[in-house]
């Protein structure tokens, strides 16, 4: 139930097209305290004609970084992420910061490698269900709650059994307004 309402916003919230600054898609919604500056915003949810679900809202962020596989290295990512109404992380990949989304695996789990601000490196098991890949035990949007400086990211494709997907994104995830955000939806 957790991955359909999680597929249903994203569908609801996302553009199938390049992906935009999150501000720019974001409609106005009451008492947002969030700074413009955070990465993380409260976004009013859409229905299939593209207009605001009135009480509906998400919490969504963009970030940039890099990409590498068999062809080219260092390329351009966009990872939009989203915090579904029940708390789950979903990221989805834009390679050279292009839409539509990246083509994962599907029902596959990869291990990510995560550096907070301690430096201390641990990984994290995800799953990867519709292009999408989620956090469904929220140990990484816990681990973002609890933190105050950007994580470091590496998702690493490689690692699956398919060993023909050789494809690692590279990003940092910056937690600022991440918790008034998810207060305040």
């Amino acid at each position: 139930m957790i991955l359909v309402s999680a597929l249903f916003l994203l569908q609801c919230t996302a553009k199938t097209s390049e992906p935009s600054d999150v501000t720019a898609d974001k409609a106005p919604v009451e008492d947002q305290p969030s700074k413009a500056s955070d990465p993380w915003q409260v976004i009013a949810v859409k229905d299939d004609f593209g207009d605001v679900i009135k009480g509906k809202s998400t919490v969504a962020a963009e970030f940039k970084g890099t990409m590498a596989n068999s062809a080219t290295a260092n390329a351009p990512l966009t990872v939009r992420l989203q915090v579904t109404p029940d708390s789950v992380l979903i990221a989805q990949f834009f390679e050279y910061n292009k839409g539509p989304a990246a083509k994962l695996p599907p029902n596959e789990y990869v291990n990510i490698k995560i550096k907070p601000s301690s430096g201390e490196t641990m990984e994290l098991k995800l799953i990867m269900f519709q292009d999408m890949l989620v956090d469904s035990d929220r140990k990484l949007l816990n681990l973002l709650r609890s933190e105050k400086l950007p994580i470091k990211v590496i998702v690493d494709l490689s690692k699956l059994y398919d060993k023909s997907q050789n494809t690692a994104y590279n990003f940092s995830i910056d937690p600022a307004g991440l918790k008034e955000a998810m207060r305040n939806r």
